[in-house]
């Protein structure tokens, strides 16, 4: 299988058995002007005939214990977000994004998002299609807590792009749990949620 990079809400990070030659993927943002495809583009220019996947997870939120965890899924969302509505997929048709932990919060928003690709015509300079086209196009994990965010999830990506996760060994990782939540979906999308979707991902034989 080809090597992944890894794009994080706030940096892209290259895995580290990646070619030498290839040019340094770790890119930050300056707080204000953030567009992570913005920064993405140069390196996979160049890079494309080496990986076809990438992972967008949030970085550690350095905050209290209480609310560390609910930022890095929102940078999640604006992180794929931003890559939709810059065109990045259109112009990269065979790279494969995995949008971690069930998407974050897109699966909720993708209504609003094709809402603002109807009505507000600068949502529409660099895409061809609503987001919730492109949502499609998106892999996400069943890395959600309740039934009805995993529900969403598989409308939203399709069940043929979501698959098992469960946030082990982190904190709140919940193997059992989310692997409950799979097996109570219908028969066929659980198969697929289950190990099917990773299998062509991943390329398994």
């Amino acid at each position: 299988m080809e090597p992944a990079v890894f794009a994080g809400g706030y940096a892209s990070i290259a895995a580290p058995h990646l070619p030498d030659t290839l040019p340094p993927l770790l890119l930050g943002f300056d707080g204000q002007d953030f567009l992570l495809s913005s920064f993405i583009q140069p390196c996979y220019g160049g890079c494309l005939g080496h990986f076809h996947l990438a992972l967008v997870h949030h970085l550690l939120q350095l905050l209290d214990s209480v609310v560390q965890n609910l930022p890095g899924t929102f940078d999640t969302s604006l992180a794929v977000s931003r890559i939709i509505y810059d065109g990045f997929l259109d112009r990269f048709p065979n790279l494969k994004i995995i949008a971690a932990h069930g998407g974050g919060a897109l699966p909720f928003l993708i209504g609003r998002l094709d809402q603002c690709f109807d009505n507000i015509p600068a949502c529409r300079t660099k895409v061809r299609e609503r987001p919730s086209h492109y949502a499609r196009r998106i892999w996400a994990d069943t890395v959600v807590f309740t039934d009805d965010a995993l529900a969403m999830a598989v409308r939203v990506f399709g069940s043929d792009r979501v698959m098992y996760g469960s946030d082990y060994p982190h904190t709140i990782g919940d193997p059992i749990g989310c692997l409950a939540r799979v097996d109570r979906l219908p028969d066929g999308v659980r198969d697929r949620v289950r190990g099917g979707s990773a299998k062509r991902i991943f390329e398994f034989r």
